[in-house]
C-alpha cells in the first residue's frame, strides 16, 4: 500500500502551494493555498457528506465546495507498533471567506458570541427563532439576524443543518456579504453520511488541476 501524502504534496499537484495554516482541530488542518483556495483536510464523514451535498446544492452564506478528494494509503507512526496504520483522509477545496475584522473589541465580540449561542440554542430547540426580540436584545446585530434566517430557512428547505455559526471566529466577509466560513459540523440524511464513508475519488496525475 503506498504510503498517504503530505498536505503540501496534495496541494503542488493541484497546481499552488500551500500559503499559510488557517487553522486546526481534532479532525484535521485547513490551508490556504498560494491562489487564495482554501484546503482543509479532515476525517469525518460528517464533513463530507455536507461538502458533497454543498458542491451539488450550494447555499448562499456559505462557501463554495470545489471538489473533494480521497487520498487512501499508510500513516507512518514511530508511537504506534508495527509503525503505523491504513487511513483514509478526505481533502475539500473551497472558497476562502475571510474573517469578520468589525468587532475586534473584547466585549463586543463577548456579546456576539453569547448572541449566537442563544439564537442557535432557541433555534435547536424550536427550528425558528422570534426575528424582532433578537433585533430589540441585540440592536448591533441586525444584519447577521437577517442572514442567519435567511440561511437557517434555506438549510431546512434542503434538509440539511450545519451549526459551526456559533461562534464568531467562524462568520467571515465577502463583498459586503456574510458567510458561515466552516462547515465542518451539523446534520444531514444517514444516506448521504454512508454514500461519503464509501466515497472515492482518489488523487492522481490523471485529475491534475482540474479543480482550477
Amino acid at each position: 500500500m503506498k504510503d498517504l501524502l503530505k498536505p503540501e504534496e496534495v496541494a503542488i499537484l493541484y497546481g499552488s502551494p500551500i500559503k499559510k495554516i488557517l487553522g486546526h482541530g481534532e479532525d484535521g488542518y485547513v490551508y490556504l493555498l498560494e491562489n487564495n483556495i482554501v484546503m482543509k483536510h479532515t476525517y469525518t464523514n460528517i464533513e463530507v457528506a455536507i461538502s458533497l451535498f454543498l458542491k451539488n446544492n450550494p447555499i448562499q452564506g456559505l462557501p463554495q465546495i470545489y471538489d473533494v478528494f480521497t487520498n487512501e494509503g499508510f500513516y507512518y507512526d514511530d508511537n504506534i507498533e508495527g509503525g503505523g496504520y491504513d487511513d483514509k483522509l478526505y481533502y475539500v477545496f473551497k472558497e476562502e471567506i475571510p474573517d469578520i475584522k468589525k468587532y475586534s473589541n473584547i466585549e463586543t465580540r463577548l456579546d456576539f458570541n453569547i448572541f449566537l449561542e442563544k439564537l442557535y440554542s432557541d433555534y435547536e430547540k424550536k427550528h425558528q427563532f422570534d426575528k424582532e426580540h433578537y433585533k430589540n436584545q441585540y440592536p448591533l446585530f441586525h444584519k447577521y439576524i437577517d442572514f442567519f434566517e435567511r440561511v437557517i430557512n434555506e438549510m431546512k428547505q434542503k434538509n440539511i443543518f450545519i451549526n459551526d455559526f456559533v461562534s464568531y471566529q467562524n462568520l467571515g466577509e465577502k463583498n459586503n456579504n456574510l458567510y458561515i466560513r466552516d462547515i465542518s459540523k451539523g446534520s444531514i440524511s444517514p444516506l448521504l453520511i454512508n454514500q461519503a464513508r464509501n466515497y472515492s475519488n482518489e488523487i492522481n496525475e490523471n485529475n491534475l488541476n482540474h479543480i482550477f
